[in-house]
Formats: C-alpha cells, sequence, structure tokens
C-alpha cells in the first residue's frame, strides 16, 4: 500500500481552493492572481502571499491486529494497523494563494507585477534547493521515521533563507521602487534560478 504524508511549509492560508500552483519561472503572475482584500492600514501596494510544500510517499505494510471483541463474543481482525516500511518519493512545489494576495487598485503598475514576481520568484529557487536536498536525503534514508525528521529540518533551514533573503529583497529595493536596485535583484534572481535549468 503506497500512502502520501503532506508537509506545508510557510503554510500562510490552510484553504486549497484560491490556489495557483508555480511549475516553473515560465509561470507569471497576472493581476487577477490579486484577490485578497487589501488590509485597512496596509503599508504596501501589494502583497503575495504563497507557499513552499513539500510531500513524501512511502509504502506501508499492514499487521493485522487481531483482539476479541467482548460485546459479539467473537475473534476479529483490524487491518488498519499499516506500518511505514519506506519512503519512495518525494515531491516540492510552490503555491500563490489568491484569496489572501492583495494590492491597491490604484498601484497596479508592470513595475510592481514585476517586484511581486520577484517575490514569487525567490520562493521558486528556495523550492528548487529544498527539492535537491530531500531528493539527496531520499537516497541515504529510506527509513519513514528518521526521512521526516531529518526532512523537516532541513526544511525549517532552507525555509528560513527564504524568508532572510525576501525580507532582503524587499528592504534593498524599497518594496520595488528603488528602480535601480530592482534591475540589480532581477539579475539576481533570475542567475539563482538558472542554477537549476542547467
Amino acid at each position: 500500500m503506497k500512502k502520501t504524508i503532506f508537509l506545508f511549509l510557510l503554510a500562510l492560508c490552510s484553504s486549497c481552493y484560491d490556489q495557483k500552483t508555480i511549475f516553473g519561472s515560465q509561470d507569471r503572475l497576472v493581476w487577477e492572481d490579486f484577490q485578497g482584500k487589501v488590509p485597512k492600514n496596509a503599508k504596501f501596494e501589494s502583497y503575495t502571499r504563497y507557499e513552499i510544500v513539500f510531500r513524501y510517499n512511502y509504502e506501508t505494510e499492514v499487521n493485522p491486529k487481531v483482539y476479541f471483541d467482548k460485546k459479539k463474543s467473537t475473534w476479529k481482525t483490524n487491518y488498519d494497523n499499516y506500518v511505514p516500511k519506506k519512503i519512495i518519493s518525494v515531491e516540492t512545489k510552490v503555491f500563490i494563494r489568491k484569496k489572501t494576495s492583495w494590492v491597491k487598485k490604484d498601484k497596479k503598475s508592470d513595475d510592481l507585477l514585476n517586484h511581486e514576481q520577484k517575490h514569487l520568484d525567490i520562493a521558486l529557487y528556495f523550492e528548487r534547493k529544498l527539492n535537491q536536498a530531500l531528493s539527496g536525503l531520499l537516497l541515504i534514508e529510506k527509513n519513514p521515521r528518521i526521512f521526516s525528521a531529518k526532512a523537516r529540518e532541513i526544511a525549517i533551514k532552507i525555509i528560513n533563507e527564504n524568508l532572510a533573503f525576501q525580507s532582503e529583497y524587499d528592504k534593498k529595493t524599497n518594496h520595488g521602487k528603488d528602480m535601480e536596485q530592482q534591475k540589480i535583484y532581477d539579475e539576481k534572481i533570475n542567475k539563482m534560478l538558472a542554477e537549476f535549468e542547467n
């Protein structure tokens, strides 16, 4: 039997009905992706809410549990006792949450959309970095319990790197208003993504 475990990182929203899956740097944001309500005291012109997630599949074996049912005076077998056997695959993705991503209507511009796209591209870079690390872990660790613990450690480290870089990006570009810095970061982020395209 095959089971799947989903581990959501940067889980900024629990519902999945409003998500858009980002598969690569060719997937571009459009203003229709920003469907959320602008907070009353919003300091910024727009906000992209995203998630980096990973899941792994594992094989299980059934350890039937035989027990005596006193009410029915009979022996029964419970086949619900699945024991994880080995990890067989791992997958990572980036989602944008449309219902919680927002933009001030009078601030829409190509430059602002590019700035938000780069936030997503940064997330995509770190998603690929996470995928690479977890795929490497899968080569050496098949035990589901050990894999899960190590995968969480790796994921937390990489997600923290993502958050630090996202913060640096906003600070240096002044949330996309410093066009000179924005161009520098556009180039830098494109180079980062290119590392995974070769």
